[in-house]
């Protein structure tokens, strides 16, 4: 079976969509904004909370927060790097969040690389 839950869009039949009140979606790094902004624009009108970048102790925190406030209806949405995304998904569930209260959006991130010097 298939860990992840992938991206569905709002105005199709998904339950997810459709029962969730209160949203909160965790980005990880600037390639991802396109697609983050592309959900909150499908999200308008809901009560959203976008947190950027996804690492560091402060964005860290700040997932923890929304996990410990959420109620019924609260989702969460996780888009970036599948090293990123599986990371913040496996904390969130430790957390005591459902599986079936996230969703997963994996996006080829491109990714900072050590410059391969020339030996001759």
């Amino acid at each position: 079976m298939n860990a992840y839950v992938q991206a569905g869009t709002p105005g199709s039949s998904d339950r997810w969509f459709a029962e969730g009140r209160y949203f909160t979606i965790v980005s990880f790094g600037r390639g991802c904004d396109g697609q983050a902004r592309r959900m909150l624009g499908q999200l308008r009108g809901r009560r959203v909370n976008w947190i950027r970048s996804g690492s560091g102790s402060r964005d860290h925190a700040a997932l923890v927060q929304a996990v410990e406030e959420a109620t019924v209806g609260w989702r969460l949405m996780l888009i970036g790097a599948a090293d990123d995304v599986t990371a913040a998904r496996e904390r969130a569930l430790a957390a005591g969040v459902l599986a079936t209260e996230i969703r997963t959006d994996v996006v080829d991130v491109p990714r900072p690389f050590l410059r391969q010097e020339e030996y001759a």
